[in-house]
């Protein structure tokens, strides 16, 4: 499940109000705000064909808020505090004969696995602003690393992809946002003990052994 696609086919609904919210920040060239892009992702997995064939997500979560948004969705996961005691409390400690507390069970997390695939801004940069749509399909090719078929009237009606990543003036600040909370997410991840990282900066068929290997 590509959140793109999700974002793409909520937008075109007019009955769908986070949809239409999500439509006008992509419009505007601004990032899609994490709860509402967490909750476009949790309403699309509770369709039935994920809830029966489970799912695989593309592209998401990228922040860790998207990562704990989705986490609580899943399992109801809220992490403990990490902020230190506040000094002066006039609770009293435990008596000395007081029962051990018994720790709380490991957490399993929604998630069974996050690949992360690792490439330099440079090539982000030439892989997402080659990409055009095929609005008759919904098919999204690559002018260079994955072009149309020579059907009449294909090249003519292929279009860019709308949203900050698509768009050259709005991409370079999408790749900074990013690397700015690349850090978090990959810690949130890395603790939950799910996050695998494949470089990608090689041809896709590498890539894709990469990935079946981590898997």
């Amino acid at each position: 499940l590509s959140t793109g696609d999700m974002l793409r086919a909520a937008g075109e609904d007019a009955d769908n109000e986070l949809g239409q919210t999500a439509k006008g920040h992509m419009e505007a060239g601004e990032l899609v705000p994490d709860e509402l892009i967490t909750g476009l992702v949790v309403e699309r997995l509770a369709k039935p064909d994920c809830r029966e064939q489970g799912w695989l997500l593309d592209g998401f979560p990228r922040t860790a808020a998207q990562a704990e948004l989705l986490e609580n969705a899943l399992t109801g996961y809220e992490p403990a505090s990490k902020e230190a005691p506040k000094k002066g409390s006039k609770i009293a400690p435990p008596p000395e004969d007081a029962e051990p507390t018994e720790p709380p069970p490991p957490h399993i997390p929604g998630l069974d696995l996050v690949l992360r695939l690792d490439v330099d801004d440079e090539t982000a940069r030439k892989r997402a602003l080659g990409r055009r749509l095929d609005p008759d399909t919904g098919i999204v090719y690559h002018l260079e690393l994955e072009p149309p078929p020579e059907d009449e009237g294909l090249n003519e009606r292929l279009v860019p992809l709308t949203g900050a990543a698509n768009q050259e003036a709005q991409l370079q600040p999408a790749l900074a946002a990013y690397a700015d909370g690349e850090a978090a997410l990959s810690e949130w991840l890395s603790d939950l003990g799910i996050l695998q990282q494949v470089s990608a900066d090689v041809a896709a068929d590498e890539v894709h052994a990469a990935d079946r290997k981590s898997v």
